[in-house]
């Protein structure tokens, strides 16, 4: 949640530190801490490695100071901080002076840790013109993002830009809305896919137009992207389950109008009974038709019991669904791999202890979700840390 604002004193310097949500379900941390606050040193009982050119000796101090404070360090989990150093102007002489870099922590398996100073950042989100490009690529696959304002929209449509075409074509008439407050896991964001929607909540978009995710300050992407990638992972991994229903919705139109058909054409003939659950039966008779007729109508007739065959296989494929041919990929490159975040970590743990086979697979959809984001926004990390989950998406497998 965001700090206050509280004006520094005089020879002071205010850091501002943003963790982005690396776990969905955290609060991201933001605040200002003057100077004079600041202990002398920070240790951790283990050894610190200090990587990037001119880290001077406040800089580590901060960074350290960052690293301090999420409780929960899993090893090899990557924790980025936007760190903004203003040294205020002497009294009455001008601006404070706001000097900005990005900085990594990393806890290792040989329980060092590695403070990586990346830099200021050197890009910034899309103008007017690079939006208008951004919008004309979303548009052709009929993609629209409705209710962010100003730089929030810029960061969202920065963001699904990165995605492949291959991965927006799968996505095609998707709608990414700003929403408010999300509830349980979902307080970062949501998919819907009986609506085909993504919503971003509040959570999701905490200092969401922030350049700071990525190793490279040339290239920064928004605190909100993984969030946004995190939602287009499920959207990814819910398509052949849209594809079954639409099949399935069609197969059940397919009957309807052919029933409608039938007791428009021939209705002394065909008779519909409504059952107790819902469906229907139906009785025929050829009593009072013409040769021609008949002929006509057990044409008709043998084309409902063939729509209804069809749609009873089509119902079966949709309703009968545990888990679909991309996360079954996932499932196979992820075997013995640990999950690359706290939360997907969590998720993992409460799944199985649970016993519940819904619940593990959608806690390795988590994962896959929560892995979709990292390899947008720093694929070396995924490549180091989860070589076969990084060999999934390179080899296309979240596109099957």
């Amino acid at each position: 949640m965001a700090g206050e604002d509280g004006q520094g004193k005089s020879g002071s310097t205010t850091t501002v530190t943003v963790d982005p949500p690396m776990v969905a379900t955290s609060v991201i941390s933001s605040g200002k801490v003057e100077e004079s606050s600041l202990p002398s040193d920070v240790t951790f009982g283990a050894k610190v490695n200090f990587i990037g050119a001119n880290f001077t000796d406040k800089e580590k101090l901060l960074a350290k100071f960052c690293f301090s404070k999420p409780t929960d360090k899993p090893v090899n989990l990557r924790r980025t901080f936007h760190i903004i150093i203003e040294t205020p102007a002497a009294a009455g002489k001008g601006s404070p002076t706001l000097t900005t870099f990005i900085c990594t922590g990393v806890l290792k398996a040989n329980n060092e840790i590695d403070l990586i100073k990346v830099g200021a950042p050197t890009n910034s989100l899309p103008d007017s013109a690079a939006i208008a490009t951004i919008d004309k690529r979303l548009n052709g696959f009929n993609i629209s993002v409705n209710g962010f304002s100003g730089d929030e929209a810029s960061a969202v449509k920065m963001s699904l830009n990165v995605l492949t075409d291959k991965e927006l074509e799968r996505m095609k008439d998707l709608k990414v809305s700003r929403g408010t407050t999300g509830t349980g896991n979902d307080v970062g964001g949501h998919y819907d896919q009986a609506r085909h929607t993504v919503e971003i909540f509040n959570e999701g978009m905490v200092n969401g137009a922030l350049l700071c995710l990525g190793p490279d300050p040339a290239k920064l992407l928004p605190n909100c992207s993984h969030v946004v990638f995190h939602e287009a992972a499920h959207v990814l991994a819910f398509l052949e389950v849209r594809q079954l229903e639409q099949k399935d919705q069609q197969a059940q139109r397919d009957v309807d109008a052919q029933r409608a058909h039938l007791r428009s054409t021939f209705p002394n003939n065909y008779t519909e009974t409504t059952n107790a659950d819902g469906s229907f039966s139906f009785s025929t008779t050829e009593a009072g038709l013409s040769a021609t007729d008949k002929t006509k109508f057990k044409a008709d007739v043998k084309d409902l019991e063939k729509k209804m065959d069809a749609a009873q296989k089509t119902n079966k494929a949709f309703t009968g669904i545990k888990e679909t041919k991309m996360m079954t990929e996932f499932k196979t490159a992820s075997k013995g791999q640990a999950t690359v975040t706290p939360y997907s970590r969590d998720e993992k743990t409460k799944a199985e202890a649970s016993k519940d086979d819904e619940k593990i697979r959608g806690a390795r959809e988590e994962f896959m979700s929560e892995a979709f984001g990292i390899v947008k926004w720093d694929p070396a990390w995924l490549q180091t840390n989860r070589s076969a989950v990084k060999g999934y998406f390179d080899g296309g497998k979240h596109l099957v």
